[in-house]
């Protein structure tokens, strides 16, 4: 579940990036680097929470990055300026990679035999999320608007 609310966030907001574009007038570069934002700083915070979570455990990690996911879908769904959205996305990349937290609890968790398993359903989860959310942002871009 963490795995797939990770991916439905990070692909939900790509069906909404041309209203998004035209509302706040942004340049073809700043588009890209909102697009690319959550991925890069993803890069660099999850050796750091690899660290954290062996340090405080898998589940306290866990629940923060979930909750700073909440948070970061807050402050796109209120943004105010494309500033304001590429921030939600650095903050949902820094904080929000339950991916990795995710591989490794199933690491933990799993006998041997199971692990193959295990990791093979959190690779559905990520595809599952990939299709799920750009499907689900262009309804309610339809439906609603971005905002």
């Amino acid at each position: 579940l963490f795995v797939f609310l990770d991916v439905l966030g990070f692909s939900l907001v790509l069906p909404l990036l041309p209203f998004i574009k035209d509302d706040f007038r942004m340049s073809p570069f700043f588009v890209g680097s909102i697009q690319s934002a959550n991925a890069i700083a993803q890069l660099f915070a999850v050796p750091i929470f690899g660290g954290l979570s062996d340090r405080y455990g898998r589940k306290p990690l866990l629940l923060m990055s979930v909750t700073s996911t909440l948070v970061s879908f807050l402050m796109f769904a209120s943004a105010t300026s494309a500033n304001m959205i590429l921030l939600s996305r650095i903050v949902d990349g820094l904080l929000g990679g339950n991916i990795s937290l995710a591989n490794a609890c199933i690491a933990d968790v799993t006998s041997k035999e199971d692990r193959t398993r295990g990791f093979g359903v959190v690779g559905a989860a990520f595809g599952l999320g990939f299709i799920v959310g750009p499907a689900v942002g262009g309804v309610l871009a339809h439906s609603y608007g971005w905002r």
